[in-house]
Order: structure tokens, then C-alpha cells, then sequence
């Protein structure tokens, strides 16, 4: 009875902390009702099993990050916001180490697994089209025509890049797993790779667009590292074609704003400025938009890391990249013929294609 209970709860694990980002973003449940359901069963979990967690390559960066989210939240001079951003971040931690007490779980669960992911996806891609802050083109204007009737919401809303750069990290994975699997899933995996780059294209995200071009550049090369003499030259040339016609047409200079990446380097100038005050602590949790009114975040997640945790957060961050290429070296260098070669391929695309798309804009944010 007792390993029947034990194998259910981890089996639910990740969806635990579900309910917090629900009581962010709509107001329902209360935040103290979301964190008992997000931890009620965690504490029964080890109380049956004895154990808080699998240990993962990753506890460390994790713990010290942990310090820096709690430095930022002491010196923050906004805690209800600071409030949200920790608790928010430690729900994510929650999922992440919900999943990996599920890693010895079989084929059958990873598909259930996908298949939510899928179901998110696609609720998140109405979502965007439906009422979020779009980006109208001349490609694009139908689809938005058509989502216009679909009920709309008070809350915050998805932006061009928020829903970009997200499908820009998943593309990667779907398509790795696509070219390094055979029969059913290959035929899924690579429908489901194009239909997610049509949206992409649909979203007139240039952040996903360039974010996705790294990831999946990558992705070819690990499976066939002659790719390159095709892909790398054909950006070169649409990056030409982009740049002869920036004036011609008007969608270019829209998706490619000069005036945006100017506007961003100043902002990354005044942050580091800043910063020179509080290079140790940073700015608080979450507050740095009450430092510069009028702007949201500071369009680059290294700089927002280092205004939100100090230091600790950016100690992390590089503890984490050390980590994150020992593994991606051995994962590149295992055989083949491992079902987990082309997911371990497709996350590090993703991971790529994040890194890249985090240098212009800060990807946890959802506006």
C-alpha cells in the first residue's frame, strides 16, 4: 500500500506547484491555499519515503541561487513584489526536482508528460493570438482576425517576444527528437516541430527568430556536422537579404527595430551604473522596474539576475554554465545509439537558444 502511495506521489509531483503561478497571474487560489497544496503532499511524500530529493548535477548552482533570491528579498525595497518573484521561483524548483524524482519512470509517462507540455503549448498559442500583445503584419493579420472572437481576459497578456522566445527553446527539442528517432514519433515529433515554426514565424517575434536560428543550427550540426556548410551560409545570406530591404519594406524595420536595440543599450548602460551601488546585493527581487519607471525589466536576464540576487545570483549562473558544459561534452560525446541522445541534444539547443535569446531580453518574464 505504502509503495502504491509513494509511486502516485511522485507520479504528481510536478504539478504540485501548478496552483502559485494560478494565484500570480489570476488572482485564485490565495496565495496561503496555493502553497499548502503545493507542499502539503511534498511533506507527506517524505514522510513515506524518507527522502526530500534525488540528487541532480544542479544542486549546488540551485542552492546559491536559493541565497541570492533571499539576499535580493531582504534588500528589496517592494516586498510584495519581491514576495511573488520567491515564491514563484521556488514553485519552478519545486517542478524541477518533481520531475526528477520521476527520471526512472518509464516510456509511457515521459509521453503523458509531453502531451501536457503539448496541451500548455497550445493553450499558451491561442492565448498570444487571442489577446495578447501583438505584433500585426501583413503575414500574420488573419490569424489574429480569426482569435478575435474567442472570449477575452482581464489579466496580463502574453508579448510578441514572451511567446517567441518560448517556442524558440521548445523547437530545438521537438526537432532533435524528430531527426534522431524513427517511425511514429519521428512523423509527430517533426509535424509537431513544423507547425510550432509556422506559429513562430506568425508571432513576428525577431528575438524568437534569431533565438531558434542558434538552437537549431546546433541541432543539425549534432546530426550532421556537414550541415553547417548549408546553414551557416544560408543565414548569412537571409541576414543580407533582411539588411538590403530594411528600408524597402516596412515589416523589417518593425521586427528588427533599430531604435529598440539602441533603446536597449541604454538601458543596459543606466543598469550598470546602477549597479555600482549595489554590486553586491543588487537592486531587490524583482524591483528593478521601481528604479526605472516606465520599463518592466532591463532586456537582458544576465543583467536582470545581477540587479535581482547580487552577486550570489551571478556566482550561480556561472557555477551552472560550468556544469551545463561538462554535461552537454558528455552528452555530444555518448553513442548514438541511446534514446536519450536526441533529447539530450534538443535540450541543449534550447538551452542555446535561451542563452542567446537572454541576451537582449529577460526570458522569465512574461510581458
Amino acid at each position: 500500500m505504502e509503495s502504491k502511495s509513494i509511486s502516485f506521489l511522485e507520479v504528481i509531483q510536478p504539478f504540485f506547484a501548478a496552483p502559485v503561478f494560478l494565484s500570480v497571474v489570476a488572482g485564485f487560489p490565495p496565495m496561503p491555499v496555493a502553497w499548502l497544496i503545493a507542499l502539503a503532499p511534498w511533506l507527506l511524500y517524505i514522510g513515506l519515503t524518507r527522502r526530500f530529493i534525488r540528487r541532480t548535477p544542479f544542486d549546488v548552482p540551485i542552492i546559491i541561487y536559493c541565497l541570492g533570491l533571499l539576499i535580493g528579498f531582504l534588500v528589496s525595497p517592494n516586498r510584495a513584489i519581491s514576495s511573488e518573484a520567491l515564491l514563484t521561483t521556488f514553485a519552478s524548483i519545486l517542478i524541477y526536482y518533481g520531475l526528477v524524482n520521476n527520471a526512472g519512470r518509464g516510456r509511457a509517462y515521459w509521453l503523458t508528460m509531453a502531451s501536457v507540455c503539448g496541451v500548455i503549448i497550445l493553450g499558451l498559442i491561442i492565448w498570444f493570438f487571442s489577446q495578447g500583445d501583438a505584433r500585426h503584419m501583413f503575414f500574420n493579420e488573419w490569424l489574429f482576425k480569426l482569435a478575435a472572437t474567442l472570449p477575452k481576459t482581464s489579466g496580463p497578456v502574453l508579448q510578441w517576444n514572451s511567446i517567441g522566445i518560448f517556442l524558440a527553446v521548445v523547437i530545438p527539442l521537438i526537432i532533435s527528437v524528430a531527426l534522431f528517432s524513427k517511425g511514429t514519433t519521428h512523423l509527430i515529433m517533426l509535424t509537431s516541430g513544423i507547425f510550432l515554426s509556422v506559429i513562430l514565424f506568425l508571432s513576428a517575434s525577431g528575438g524568437g527568430w534569431g533565438a531558434v536560428t542558434c538552437g537549431i543550427i546546433f541541432v543539425l550540426a549534432a546530426w550532421r556536422l556537414r550541415t553547417l556548410c548549408l546553414t551557416v551560409p544560408s543565414t548569412g545570406v537571409v541576414i543580407a537579404v533582411i539588411a538590403a530591404n530594411y528600408h524597402k519594406f516596412s515589416w523589417p524595420s518593425q521586427i528588427f527595430a533599430i531604435g529598440s536595440l539602441t533603446s536597449r543599450i541604454d538601458i543596459w548602460l543606466k543598469t550598470i551604473d546602477v549597479m555600482k551601488k549595489s554590486w553586491f546585493t543588487g537592486l531587490g527581487l524583482g524591483t528593478w522596474s521601481e528604479v526605472f519607471k516606465g520599463w518592466i525589466h532591463a532586456h537582458s536576464s544576465y543583467l536582470q539576475l545581477w540587479a535581482d540576487t547580487g552577486i550570489v545570483g551571478v556566482l550561480a549562473a556561472i557555477v551552472a554554465l560550468v556544469l551545463f558544459l561538462r554535461i552537454s561534452w558528455r552528452i555530444l560525446t555518448v553513442p548514438r545509439q541511446s534514446h536519450w541522445f536526441g533529447i539530450g541534444v534538443g535540450l541543449i539547443g534550447g538551452m542555446l537558444a535561451g542563452a542567446a535569446a537572454s541576451v537582449f531580453d529577460v526570458i522569465t518574464y512574461g510581458a
